[in-house]
């Protein structure tokens, strides 16, 4: 199994980090002081590496003095300032044991950095300790910060006398033309609130000539955190903040996929075999610790199937990792709808891929839950282009595998999809009940609510139906589907002028909603409004010449009006459309057999 530790030296550097750390070091050597550098990355990017390259490349040139900083590991401290203060000064008493005038001024330092805080030190001339709480201590430095000229002159004096015995013993440590460096990481885990404080600590107390701080940190985490901390006074006034404390800013590049491949992944204490899958890994992006990670599940299920005796092909494996880590959301759908209903979501998504434009449609609504996955490019490349191809492939041992080593919330989402397999299948009942896991997950889903209606239907459970759909309106009154399918339930029920009311609504929010047109056609016809029928069957066919239920709707009010040639062009036109039409199958057979008995009677 890989450890999660950073590169320490730069001939470990398998991220090819040592230029960017030369051009640290250099800035380092060559800046006037006291100077920030900030190293910015996501969780994970290899900020750390970086920073421990640069040490290590200071620490070979000789001419600066460091300090490792971990703010995570202190962040359950009193105060995270204290801390860093406390770990520079120990740092510079251990090194300077042979400095007696050095230790000596470190040890009266370090007393006034004592366990009561750093903002109660600088106010302990002004007010009883007794009544520096933490509060009064943190109002009153968030208020310096934003208006120094309202504290106390006698604040600011000590403030000042701090950061002059600060800057004196580190220019005593460091020599005439030495730096101290000191590199603080993980601030970004910390509580955000602590973790301004370290970066107001240095701008506070110990930005002094000699210094300099280099800080690890995902951009994005401390500027939300500034604004949690002070509020929104600006646009961008998180992003302005953070400027005016680190004048240097250097965002990690993203790895290549060729150093991914062919020197990360290569350079890792992994098997020859692994390695021969480090194309597909790649694929999770370019995120070190990801990778890691990514690799150890593979490992590990590696590990289970040889235990378990199980034939699987580890190109199966290290592809469905990469989904499992990089498209989350889908994996889960993908290993539940197969437990459930062994439908494999990733031929779904193929036979809708090679499909025509207006059978892909029709697919897509009946997948509703699928279409944000087809609509991914990255995804869908992933699938159906990245070999192994797995859309024909028997998932039921990786599913098991799965089930087995990694922990797949319940989410009603992938209810949903399991719900919609077991329709595709004709199974309503267990439909039905997939779907009422999803709203007991998540009551206020009107999806599940809607799909559970229209199960409902199918196995003619009307009344109950019109429910789930009455339901789903009260969560979302706009919600297109569940007033159309309220209307064709109603219809349904024989209560053609309330499904009227319904259909009406719809269309006059969405004019366009080609199923309300031809719900209402179809509606009126049955009320025997043929020719208002029509109207609206004519405007659904206008609107979408590829929408086989409006072509069946046309040709039935047609065949009632006694218009069979025309009828029979409509359901023609709808099984050229979807040739496994079976109601335009049947309404065209039934039309024949009018039509033969007509010639009959003559």
């Amino acid at each position: 199994m890989l450890t999660d530790n950073e590169v320490r030296r730069v001939t470990e550097d398998a991220l090819q980090f040592e230029a960017l750390a030369q051009t640290l070091e250099e800035i380092i050597c060559t800046s006037k002081t006291p100077i920030t550098i900030g190293i910015y990355g996501e969780w994970g990017s290899g900020k750390t590496s970086l920073m421990r390259i640069t040490e290590d490349l200071l620490e070979n040139v000789g001419v600066a003095k460091t300090v490792w900083f971990d703010a995570w590991k202190f962040d359950k401290t009193y105060d995270l300032r204290v801390a860093l203060i406390d770990r520079i000064l120990r740092k510079i008493q251990k090194d300077g044991n042979d400095d007696t005038a050095l230790i000596g001024k470190v040890e009266g330092l370090l007393r006034k950095v004592n366990w009561l805080g750093l903002g109660k030190i600088t106010l302990s001339h002004l007010l009883p300790l007794s009544s520096l709480t933490s509060q009064i201590m943190d109002s009153l430095m968030d208020s310096f910060l934003r208006n120094p000229e309202d504290i106390p002159g006698k604040i600011l004096e000590l403030i000042g006398e701090f950061e002059d015995e600060f800057e004196d013993i580190t220019i005593k440590y460091v020599g005439e033309n030495g730096k101290l460096v000191i590199f603080i990481d993980d601030l970004d885990r910390c509580i955000p609130r602590k973790a301004i404080d370290v970066l107001e600590a240095i701008k506070l107390f110990l930005n002094v000539e000699r210094s300099v701080f280099i800080i690890g940190v995902d951009k994005k985490v401390v500027e939300d955190g500034i604004l949690q901390k002070y509020g929104k006074k600006s646009e961008n006034w998180g992003k302005s903040y953070l400027d005016k404390i680190i004048q240097i800013p250097v965002n990690l590049p993203p790895l290549r996929k060729d150093i991914i491949t062919k020197q990360f992944i290569r350079g890792l204490d992994i098997s020859q075999e692994i390695e021969t899958y480090a194309d597909i890994i790649a694929e999770v992006g370019n995120n070190p610790r990801t990778i890691k990670r990514l690799l150890n599940r593979f490992e590990i299920q590696r590990i289970l199937a040889k235990k378990k005796k199980l034939k699987v092909e580890s190109g199966v494996l290290a592809k469905l990792a990469v989904i499992e880590f990089k498209w989350h959301d889908f994996y889960t759908d993908l290993i539940n709808v197969y437990c459930e209903t062994e439908t494999n979501l990733i031929k779904v998504l193929e036979d809708i891929s090679k499909s025509k434009e207006d059978e892909r449609e029709r697919k897509l609504e009946e997948w509703k839950t699928l279409k944000e996955y087809f609509d991914n490019k990255k995804l869908m490349s992933f699938l159906l282009k990245v070999k192994p191809l797995i859309a024909d492939t028997n998932l039921g041992i990786y599913v098991y595998m799965a089930k087995s080593t990694t922990e797949l919330k319940e989410s009603a989402k992938s209810y949903l999809s399991i719900g919609l397999s077991f329709e595709k299948k004709g199974d309503f009942d267990e439909a039905i009940e997939s779907y009422e896991e999803a709203i007991k997950l998540n009551p206020k889903n009107e999806q599940a609510w809607v799909y559970k209606g229209i199960a409902l239907d199918n196995v003619g459970r009307y009344e109950e139906a019109l429910d789930c759909f009455e339901r789903a309106i009260e969560l979302n009154p706009n919600d297109g589907l569940a007033l159309d399918y309220k209307g064709v339930e109603l219809a349904a029920l024989g209560r053609y002028e309330e499904a009227l009311v319904f259909f009406d609504k719809i269309i006059e929010r969405y004019p366009e909603y080609g199923g309300a047109l031809v719900n209402k056609g179809l509606n009126l016809g049955r009320l025997e409004r043929y020719e208002e029928a029509l109207t609206y069957l004519n405007k659904a066919t206008e609107l979408n010449p590829h929408n086989e239920k409006a072509w069946l709707a046309k040709g039935l009010i047609l065949a009632d009006l006694g218009r069979y040639e025309t009828a029979m062009s409509c359901f023609n036109k709808a099984l050229e459309l979807n040739s496994m039409y079976e109601e335009a199958w049947y309404a065209r057979d039934k039309l024949i057999q009018q039509i033969n008995q007509k010639k009959e009677t003559k």
